[in-house]
């Protein structure tokens, strides 16, 4: 048996670029997982016109109910107005947040001139990780240096994340 699978990857260089799309498509046939050198069809990718970003997307919900922060001395998402905001829903002890970690250390430093923030909101899976000492420690053992929001109950972790599925790490 053979599979198709087909890859759309979408590139945004900034408003006087323009937008790369890959189309990959790589046949296979079922069974073992191909060996390292294996012959793929791939389609390379083509540059094509960027298109327009509004500039407002309209307002943003806000995080409500908060324990409180970490690594800031900022109360609320008013604080960070005039911004570009990557907010996350993490928790310290989740593998797959641990692995997004060093991407947003690189973000971080690549932005820091700019309007640029990454906002941690801390939503705990499990009764340790809501411990703020753990948190504190979690931070600087993981090298968290962004603001974190305290989202103890999950509140806003739900509330972001509409219908039923929630997961860790939600950007």
């Amino acid at each position: 048996m053979v599979a198709a699978v087909s890859v759309l990857a979408w590139v945004a260089l900034g408003p006087d670029s323009t937008e790369v799309v890959s189309d990959a498509t790589t046949t296979q046939a079922s069974g073992p997982a191909p060996t390292s050198g294996s012959p793929q069809d791939v389609t390379p990718p083509t540059a094509v016109p960027a298109i327009a970003v509004p500039e407002n997307y309209g307002p943003r919900m806000d995080l409500v109910e908060l324990d409180g922060w970490l690594n800031t001395e900022a109360t609320s998402l008013d604080e960070f107005d005039g911004k570009v905001l990557l907010i996350e829903m993490w928790t310290f002890g989740c593998s797959n947040c641990k692995a997004r970690i060093p991407h947003n250390q690189s973000y971080y430093r690549e932005f820091a001139g700019e309007n640029f923030e990454i906002i941690g909101v801390h939503a705990p899976e499990f009764g340790y990780e809501a411990d703020v000492a753990n948190i504190e420690r979690a931070l600087v053992d993981l090298g968290v240096t962004w603001p974190v929001a305290l989202d103890t109950d999950k509140l806003n972790f739900r509330a972001w994340q509409p219908g039923s599925t929630n997961y860790w790490p939600r950007t």
